[in-house]
């Protein structure tokens, strides 16, 4: 478990980068980490949310983040289930779940 706390402050790190280069590198991670971690993640999700919810609403939901988060967003659901879903939901409002 200390390694993925390890992982998951690092990923929360670079998710709230304004660089593009680096936020797109740590969006990927969040996705192959939910992957990998499946259930475990939840506990870590909420906190790399807001970063995401932020880049959606960039330019009014119009930026040029908004597909792939979302795209991220249901993967993670996909992975880590209904539980996961809820807690996007709360977080980022105009996700729409797709299960």
């Amino acid at each position: 478990m200390d390694n993925i706390n390890h992982i998951t402050t690092a990923i929360r790190s670079s998710i709230g980068s304004k660089d593009d280069v680096v936020f797109g590198k740590a969006l990927n991670a969040v996705a192959l980490t939910a992957d990998a971690l499946g259930e475990e993640f939840i506990p870590h999700l909420a906190s790399m949310l807001s970063p995401m919810g932020k880049k959606v609403l960039e330019k009014g939901g119009r930026g040029p983040w908004g597909d792939k988060v979302m795209d991220v967003l249901h993967r993670i659901e996909d992975t880590c289930g209904e539980a996961a879903g809820k807690i996007i939901k709360a977080k980022v409002p105009t996700y729409q779940n797709n299960l």
